[in-house]
């Protein structure tokens, strides 16, 4: 088990480093503030929504998948209440999450660092808001976490659970996109934090209140898969 969340570990690793230079081949050649904006931005790049609703969705739950959540009939046996069976498989989720978010905050800090020069970064207050960036990711995740295991509570299968997982959330963002005018709320609006703070001027007061829909979020999925997860049959799903 050691080695193989190791191995997740390295893997990750290596999916973001060649994310972020596939990323920002075209702008690390001329550092400056504007590229690294523009590396960075909601509409393209590493943090990009586009990225967090296409490209690292399969990924997370790749590695969640390895990194944690054993056999539920395991977790059934051990704990007398589901519910508190699920408690576990929740707190494995959000920690699956930050680990998540935190390799992906540290690549980029890093290679940030090696071809934009530190200089950079403390002018933009880059370093500081991609900081406050994790937390929104973290969330994020943890939704979608805590809504790939109902999916696998539903459909019996890790696999296929992961397949439909990404498919709805792929199917979801277009549609999103194509109602782009609409002035209803998305969760995806609450992933571009990074932009809304340099271009919109965003306030702390304004990211608060961006977390506080995203955490409503996870305590509705969570209050979801928990319910469902009380009344599948172990037996038969797994």
């Amino acid at each position: 088990m050691k080695n193989k969340r190791i191995l997740s570990l390295l893997a990750l690793i290596i999916f973001f480093v060649a994310v972020w230079y596939l990323q920002g081949i075209p702008l690390i050649w001329s550092p400056s503030i504007k590229s690294l904006l523009l590396m960075n931005s909601s509409a393209s790049g590493y943090n990009s929504i586009i990225a967090y609703a296409l490209f690292y969705p399969l990924p997370f739950l790749f590695f969640l998948n390895h990194f944690f959540l054993p056999n539920s009939i395991n977790l059934i046996t051990k704990h007398k209440k589901r519910d508190t069976a699920f408690i576990i498989i929740t707190l494995q989720v959000i920690t699956a999450s930050a680990i998540f978010s935190l390799i992906h905050f540290m690549v980029n800090i890093i290679l940030t660092v090696l071809h934009y020069g530190w200089s950079i970064i403390h002018e933009s207050n880059f370093l500081l808001i991609c900081f406050i960036n994790i937390f929104s990711i973290l969330l994020f995740y943890s939704f979608l976490g805590l809504f790939n295991r109902f999916i696998k509570d539903i459909v019996g299968q890790y696999g296929l659970a992961i397949f439909l997982s990404f498919i709805i959330i792929g199917a979801y963002f277009f549609l999103d996109k194509l109602s782009a005018a609409g002035n209803y709320w998305s969760f995806f609006k609450e992933l571009g934090i990074i932009s809304y703070y340099y271009y919109e001027h965003w306030t702390l007061r304004d990211i608060s209140y961006s977390f506080l829909k995203l955490f409503s979020l996870v305590i509705a999925m969570q209050l979801i898969g928990s319910y469902g997860y009380s009344r599948k049959d172990f037996f038969y799903n797994e």
